[in-house]
């Protein structure tokens, strides 16, 4: 009598070239290996909640930051204190915050264009001081007193001390190891990092009396750029981004202790070369134990999801399965992740105790890595047993003998039982399995027991 065999369902992506629609994938969930077994489990994703919106309805979304405990969001040109209304701004392109103290400590935001202050005595204030620079790069530092920005010639520039209303001419250092252009800056650790076009410096507070206070930490720099400053995203004390070098290689990045590491992987980087990079968001969160980076290409239609605490990559999807429409992230003082819609005018909690998007189920899909029992010859596949929790939901199993060409209608398997499986008897050389599920319930697999019966070559 044959024996069934426990098969993972989890494998690493596995695109075999910059297409999404063959080899082993994992959408809408993410993988756990749990140590005292050292088995993978696999979950669905966080959901998100409705947590707000401001007075107007649907509009787009321009970034978000948690100052204070309080929730800052810009939606078209407004600045909007948890909800409240509390400032015009210009409604262009995307913002990025930080903040700075002194005597009236200030939340400091910008675009490219134009930069504010927000306080509660003053309100909404724009920079009008004539030494800001006319045009900068998204992101900005804040480090011992001083707010820095950088200009697309990589001249990072600084205010007066605790002031982003005041900015010191004398206050600017080129970043110039190579002489490529600024794509972002941020802060790091108690490091300032500007990102260029192939290349990343990284400076330090040197103390200087005079001119800008800036010095370059000698050996840091890095001989990856930025792909695109939509990329660039901070987790914790953490950067990651979407790098390029002198050989226009696309490879995702990750800094942590002034190191930085590549965690793309060939499948992954084959997908990321080709696709479309005029706009690119990116996001990060905390929740269920994991914490995620989450980039967007919405006109490649997709979002890839790196998770840190597994080193795995993922497919995420909205309910419809197009790409997720989060512009940003934030959180709140319950330390509950707060995403940024890019168009409807939300904001919503990201929980694992949500199993949809808003009170609507997303489709969770596992695709297996093709499998052949060690076997080339035909086989039949007498009984396939699902290893989950049980829940009272189903699953439905689908499989393709033709290496993902097409895959057959499938059957449900309820988890309300204590044994889960089908009958099958099928006949195969090489399968591929889909595991579909798409209900507003907890979901978590660990494997399949396949039993199956040797045929002849």
């Amino acid at each position: 009598m044959p024996a069934a065999v426990r098969t993972p369902i989890y494998a690493p992506l596995g695109l075999r070239d910059s297409t999404i629609d063959k080899d082993s994938r994992l959408y809408n969930g993410f993988a756990e290996k749990w140590q005292e077994e050292g088995e993978i489990y696999v979950y669905k994703r966080p959901g998100m909640s409705f947590n707000s919106q401001p007075s107007g309805g649907a509009a787009t979304g321009r970034g978000v930051f948690n100052w204070k405990g309080n929730i800052y969001a810009v939606f078209n040109g407004t600045l909007y204190k948890d909800g409240a209304n509390v400032g015009a701004v210009s409604n262009v392109g995307l913002y990025t915050f930080s903040s700075c103290l002194g005597a009236t400590p200030r939340l400091f935001f910008h675009n490219t264009i134009n930069a504010y202050t927000y306080d509660s005595g003053a309100g909404v204030v724009a920079v009008t001081d004539v030494d800001y620079p006319a045009t900068t790069v998204p992101g900005s530092a804040y480090l011992d007193g001083t707010t820095y920005v950088m200009t697309p010639s990589a001249s990072i520039r600084g205010d007066d001390f605790n002031n982003p209303q005041s900015w010191d001419p004398l206050n600017t250092l080129l970043a110039q190891i190579e002489p490529d252009d600024g794509v972002y800056l941020a802060k790091h650790l108690v490091y300032t990092i500007a990102f260029k076009q192939i290349s990343t410096e990284v400076f330090y507070d040197a103390g200087n009396a005079v001119g800008s206070p800036l010095g370059p930490v000698q050996g840091s720099k890095i001989g990856v750029g930025v792909r695109t400053a939509g990329s660039v995203c901070k987790l914790g004390d953490n950067l990651a981004w979407i790098g390029t070098t002198t050989e226009a290689d696309v490879q995702v990045m990750f800094m942590s202790k002034v190191k930085a590491d590549v965690i793309s992987t060939p499948p992954v980087e084959r997908l990321l070369k080709p696709l479309n990079y005029t706009t690119v968001w990116s996001w990060s969160a905390k929740a269920n134990g994991h914490r995620f980076y989450v980039v967007t290409f919405p006109s490649s239609n997709l979002t890839l999801a790196f998770d840190v605490t597994s080193l795995s990559w993922y497919i995420w999807t909205d309910v419809v399965g197009n790409y997720m429409p989060i512009i940003a992230a934030t959180y709140d003082t319950n330390d509950t992740p707060i995403l940024q819609h890019a168009t409807n005018g939300k904001l919503y909690n990201f929980s694992a105790t949500e199993f949809g998007d808003e009170g609507q189920p997303f489709p969770w899909r596992c695709f297996t890595p093709r499998m052949d029992g060690g076997l080339r010859a035909q086989k039949a596949n007498t009984k396939i047993e699902l290893v989950a929790d049980r829940t009272a939901t189903n699953v439905r199993v689908s499989w393709s003998d033709d290496d993902y060409q097409t895959f057959n209608a499938g059957q449900d398997i309820s988890l309300d039982q204590d044994r889960v499986w089908l009958q099958d008897g099928s006949a195969f050389s090489t399968r591929a399995y889909q595991l579909f599920h798409s209900d507003l319930t907890f979901l978590r697999i660990k494997g399949m027991d396949l039993t199956t019966t040797p045929g002849t070559l």
